[in-house]
C-alpha cells in the first residue's frame, strides 16, 4: 500500500512539473499547408539567430521558447519576416504563403490566431516534421508512363524524289510510349523494369508511299539516385542497363511508285544497351513528372521470313541506336 502511495504521488509530481515548465514557456508553430510541392528546397527558419526548423512542403514544426521577443524569418528570403513577443503559456502561428516571383515563389509570413492554425493543419493534413526535420518517407514503388521521341544515327533512303532528294527513314528515331515499374531501394539507388514501343516513319513524308519501322522492347536498368538538396522533392538518374527487342520489321508500302512493291521484312537482334539521365520532380507525394534522356545501342539483321526472301543489301542491317527524349509522368506508392 505504502509503495502504490509513492509512485502515484511521484506520477502527480511529475505531471505538475510539466503543467508548470508548460506554463512557463510558449511556443511558435510555422507551417506550409500546399496540396501541391511548390518548393524543392525546404524552408531553413530562424529564430533570432537560431536555426528552429526546416519546413519542407505540407508539413509544420513547433518550437517551445521563453517568453521574450522573438524575430522569425526565412534564411535568404527577406519577403519573409515578422516578429512575435512570447507570453508563456501561449501559442503562436505563423504561416507560410507564396507570392509569384522571378525564378521562384518567394515566401512570405502571415501570423494567424490558434483555432485558425489548428484548423488549417488538420485540414490539408499537414505533417509534423521530427527534431531532425527529416524527409517524410517517399513510397519506393513507382508506374510511370512517357511519351518518346528520338534521333537515330543512321537514315536509310527508300524514295529518290525527282528534285534529287531522298526520303529517308531511321530505324533508331521516331516516336513511342514506354510504361515503366520502378523501386527505389533506398534514397540512393533504384531498379526499374520497362516496355518501350519504338515507330519510325518515311522522312520526309512522300505521296502514294507508306513506309515505317517499328520494333519493341524490353529493358532493365540499375541507376544512381542523385538528390537536389536531399532529394525530398527532386532528383535525378544516372543508368546504364540492357535491352531485349522484338517484333522488329520495315513495312514497304511503295507499289504506287516505279519499281515499288509492298512487303513486310522482318529483322532480329542481339541484346542491346543503354545510358540514360533522368530528371525527376514530385508534383505532389504521390505523382511526378519525369524528363529522360537515353542513349540506345543496337542493330538489327535481316530474317528471311521463308526460304529464299531477300532484301536490298543496303537493309541487310539496320542500325537502331539513337538518341531518345521521353517525357513522363509517375505514380508513386
Amino acid at each position: 500500500m505504502k509503495k502504490q502511495f509513492l509512485l502515484i504521488l511521484a506520477f502527480v509530481t511529475l505531471l505538475h512539473s510539466a503543467i508548470a515548465a508548460d506554463n512557463t514557456n510558449g511556443r511558435i508553430v510555422v507551417y506550409f499547408a500546399t496540396k501541391v510541392n511548390i518548393v524543392a528546397k525546404p524552408y531553413e527558419i530562424m529564430a533570432n539567430d537560431s536555426l528552429v526548423a526546416r519546413i519542407r512542403n505540407n508539413s509544420f514544426a513547433e518550437y517551445t521558447c521563453k517568453p521574450g521577443s522573438y524575430n522569425i524569418r526565412i534564411t535568404n528570403a527577406p519577403t519573409a519576416n515578422t516578429s512575435i513577443n512570447v507570453v508563456a503559456g501561449k501559442s503562436y502561428f505563423v504561416q507560410i504563403m507564396t507570392m509569384p516571383g522571378f525564378w521562384k515563389p518567394q515566401p512570405i509570413f502571415m501570423q494567424v490566431d490558434s483555432i485558425s492554425g489548428n484548423n488549417i493543419i488538420k485540414n490539408y493534413g499537414v505533417e509534423k516534421l521530427d527534431k531532425d526535420f527529416s524527409p517524410f518517407p517517399r513510397a519506393a514503388r513507382r508506374f510511370s508512363v512517357s511519351v518518346i521521341s528520338g534521333a537515330g544515327f543512321t537514315d536509310k533512303p527508300i524514295v529518290y524524289l525527282n528534285n534529287g532528294d531522298e526520303a529517308t527513314i531511321s530505324a533508331g528515331g521516331g516516336v513511342g510510349i514506354g510504361l515503366k515499374y520502378g523501386y527505389e531501394i533506398n534514397r540512393f539507388f533504384d531498379l526499374s523494369f520497362e516496355y518501350n514501343y519504338h515507330y519510325s516513319m518515311l522522312m520526309p513524308n512522300v505521296k502514294n508511299a507508306n513506309v515505317s519501322f517499328s520494333n519493341s522492347s524490353i529493358a532493365i536498368t540499375p541507376s544512381l539516385i542523385i538528390p537536389y538538396a536531399d532529394g525530398d522533392v527532386t532528383r535525378f538518374r544516372l543508368g546504364a542497363g540492357i535491352d531485349k527487342y522484338f517484333g522488329e520489321n520495315l513495312n514497304l508500302k511503295t507499289s504506287q511508285l516505279a519499281g515499288g512493291l509492298d512487303h513486310k521484312f522482318n529483322y532480329t537482334s542481339n541484346i542491346g544497351t543503354h545510358i540514360n539521365f533522368v530528371y525527376e520532380t514530385n508534383l505532389t507525394k504521390t505523382w511526378s513528372m519525369n524528363l529522360e534522356l537515353i542513349y540506345h545501342n543496337i542493330n538489327f539483321d535481316f530474317k528471311p521470313s521463308v526460304p529464299g526472301e531477300q532484301v536490298d543489301p543496303n537493309f541487310n542491317k539496320m542500325d537502331g541506336s539513337g538518341i531518345d527524349l521521353n517525357i513522363g509522368v509517375s505514380y508513386h506508392f
